[in-house]
């Protein structure tokens, strides 16, 4: 696995982490305001979430294809080589 492939793989799955807290921050908040009474703000924390929850599945699909590729590359470099 080369330098760029690994840090891109490092890059991903701190997006896909990045996504997912702030998505879990969004629903956060629209319990708050459900809980305030504010029904309007709720809306928009859901329809904010559920963006953020395709933007995290998108990210997170990218960071598990470029793992199994990874693992791929990994088993191809050591199928030569023998095992100390």
């Amino acid at each position: 696995m080369n330098e760029p492939f690994a840090k891109l793989h490092q890059h991903l799955g701190r997006a896909a982490a990045l996504f997912l807290w702030s998505a879990a921050a969004c629903f956060g908040l629209a319990l708050v305001c459900a809980l305030l009474g504010l029904p309007n703000a709720v809306n928009s924390f859901r329809s904010v979430s559920f963006a953020l929850a395709i933007a995290f599945a998108t990210a997170f699909a990218a960071f598990l294809i470029m793992s199994m590729a990874a693992a791929a590359f990994r088993w191809l470099d050591r199928r030569g080589k023998p095992v100390r």
